[in-house]
């Protein structure tokens, strides 16, 4: 079960740059959409942990661990071994899937780490997470998506993922984990059924 997370629509820094180190401790490529405000800084956190370059454009998705498209910052500040990446290359959030599988040449499943309404999306896998196994997802690559630390997934996350994992919780005594933590339970159990 090759995974892939597609890490967009985090807002805090603390939060992005622990979502990265867990990918880094678990051997999880990113794949970074949008959030100009935090890429010279999630770039400064990976440069100075890793000697494999980050690859920038749409056509680098899911061949190395760091992988930044549809961003409008000048990544060369943090990172002078990449190139700028052009305007007329916005990629559009529901377009990611797509660019990874041309990449990948694989079947992939947009996987959101939400909790969604059960009645409305009905027609999609909902697992808790520590019911994932090795073969649920059958030959599929899974492309994993958090949602933003106060309001989740957007409606357009929501609407172009595939199925959803959620973390089990044991009181009511909050109303959810914290996105950095939630994404360290889904990659410890990913990592635990790749064997």
């Amino acid at each position: 079960m090759p995974t892939t997370l597609l890490l967009t629509n985090i807002s805090k820094r603390p939060n992005a740059l622990a979502i990265l180190r867990t990918c880094l401790a678990f051997g999880i490529p990113v794949v970074v959409h949008g959030m100009h405000n935090l890429v010279p800084h999630i770039l400064n956190m990976y440069n100075k942990l890793c000697d494999v370059p980050a690859s920038f454009g749409p056509g680098s998705a899911g061949l190395t661990p760091l992988n930044i498209i549809n961003c409008m910052v000048d990544p060369t500040a943090a990172a002078p071994f990449v190139s700028r990446v052009p305007r007329e290359s916005k990629v559009h959030l529901e377009d990611v899937k797509a660019i990874i599988v041309a990449n990948t040449k694989c079947s992939v499943k947009l996987c959101a780490i939400e909790i969604p309404d059960l009645e409305k999306y009905k027609d999609k896998m909902i697992l808790p997470v520590d019911e994932l196994k090795v073969d649920t997802f059958k030959d599929d690559d899974v492309l994993l998506m958090l949602g933003n630390e106060g309001s989740g997934c957007s409606e357009k996350q929501l609407g172009i993922s595939d199925c959803f994992l959620w973390c089990k919780q044991f009181t009511g005594d909050t109303a959810s984990f914290n996105v950095a933590i939630a994404f360290a339970i889904v990659a410890e159990r990913v990592y635990r059924i790749k064997g």
